[in-house]
């Protein structure tokens, strides 16, 4: 019976929220015999209630770690520390990344006994082990600090990092990185390094510097490529190339005729820096309709709503004009405002009317889930009694 106990545990615990946290998120070692080692954790209860929390160990390493506690007590809005203590064996067969996972099931103390109510997957320890002979992985490309780009009339600053993960030592590497025009395809720019040596279990780490001074405003990708021997390993970013401006990124093509209702619009702020944006949204016989003013940083997409007032729209295409206007958020700024108008269309269609569901009666919608639960229960039944089956016969 125990498949069928997994099997409703999971059903429950996939429809469940977290309202725990843990820090750090991720620890990561290389693989030494007999390695020991302890790694500290902080549970952050991020509600106002009580909680003891059960802990768990996953993965193939599991039975190499062990936990400070099986169960912590969290007070609502504070934390509470655990600690896991990895022994490692003296050697490990399969080489290459080996995860243990963390998982907490929460109980109220406020509930009547039964199990709490939420569980969670938690921080992982990574245990890389060694891969015989030579083997690289590109660990990190940064461009522009991760940014999302530069401002016209600037260099575009970049590093990469190549971790030797296997048993012998790297030489006679080769990377290259270089950037193209998203627009075109085209490449601009190529930096070289050669002859790179590495040895087992280490990193390398190059700093470089794209000459984008002379780009223009748009958008470019990055790419880095690694060679060593018959291998390749390769990574891309994209980074932007910016200037004082807004875009209109998407908009709602579909309304529901329902009074005053809300039109979406998202739009993507253009430069590296903080501005302040609404929308404007013009259609033939209405007043125009303005959203509240929300602040981008850097090349950020945000969501702008405007509230629209369908009921004298007749139903089918509309035609009107979405206008953005962005504001520097910069002391003393040259050139801080700007407005674009972009023309739009939507298809304004009658509103889906919902029955309200009554108290204390199966409705169409609650009849549909209680049969598909009672379904799934079906065959996971059928499954553990086919399994058993199968294992008497043999």
């Amino acid at each position: 019976m125990r498949f069928f106990l997994y099997f409703i545990v999971l059903i429950m615990l996939l429809s469940l929220v977290s309202g725990i946290g843990i820090s750090p998120g991720r620890y990561e070692v290389d693989f030494s015999p007999w390695l020991e080692q302890e790694f500290s954790f902080v549970i952050i209860n991020n509600e106002g209630q009580d909680y003891t929390v059960g802990i768990g160990v996953g993965g193939d390493l599991a039975e190499h770690v062990t936990l400070s506690d099986q169960e912590v007590f969290v007070k609502g809005g504070s934390m509470a520390p655990f600690t896991a203590r990895l022994e490692l064996p003296a050697a490990i067969e399969t080489p290459g990344r080996h995860v243990i996972s963390f998982y907490v099931m929460e109980k109220s103390e406020e509930s009547s006994g039964g199990i709490g109510a939420r569980v969670g997957v938690i921080p992982q320890i990574y245990v890389h082990v060694p891969y015989p002979g030579k083997y690289a992985e590109i660990s990190s490309f940064i461009i522009a600090d991760d940014k999302g780009g530069v401002n016209e009339g600037e260099d575009t600053p970049g590093s990469f990092s190549i971790r030797s993960r296997g048993e012998e030592a790297i030489t006679g590497a080769r990377a290259e990185v270089s950037y193209y025009s998203l627009a075109n395809g085209g490449l601009l720019e190529t930096v070289t390094y050669d002859d790179l040596t590495i040895p087992p279990i280490s990193t390398i780490t190059k700093t470089f510097t794209f000459t984008t001074a002379g780009s223009p405003p748009s958008d470019y990708r990055a790419v880095l490529r690694f060679f060593y021997g018959d291998e390749e390993r390769n990574a891309t970013k994209g980074f932007r190339v910016g200037s004082f401006d807004v875009e209109l990124v998407e908009y709602q093509e579909v309304v529901e005729r329902d009074g005053i209702v809300p039109f979406a619009a998202k739009v993507r702020n253009l430069w590296k820096g903080r501005i302040a944006a609404d929308a404007t949204l013009r259609v033939p016989g209405l007043e125009p309709a303005t959203s509240a003013r929300v602040g981008l940083v850097d090349f950020q997409q945000r969501e702008l709503t405007v509230y629209l007032d369908t009921s004298s729209l007749p139903l089918g295409k509309n035609n009107g004009s979405l206008v953005i206007r962005a504001e520097k958020q910069v002391k003393g700024a040259d050139n801080n405002e700007v407005a674009k108008e972009y023309p739009v269309t939507f298809t304004l269609v009658e509103a889906i009317v919902e029955v309200e569901e009554r108290p204390g009666f199966l409705t169409g919608s609650s009849v549909l889930h209680v049969l598909l639960v009672i379904l799934i229960l079906l065959l996971a039944a059928s499954v553990y009694f086919l399994v058993r089956v199968l294992k008497e016969k043999k």
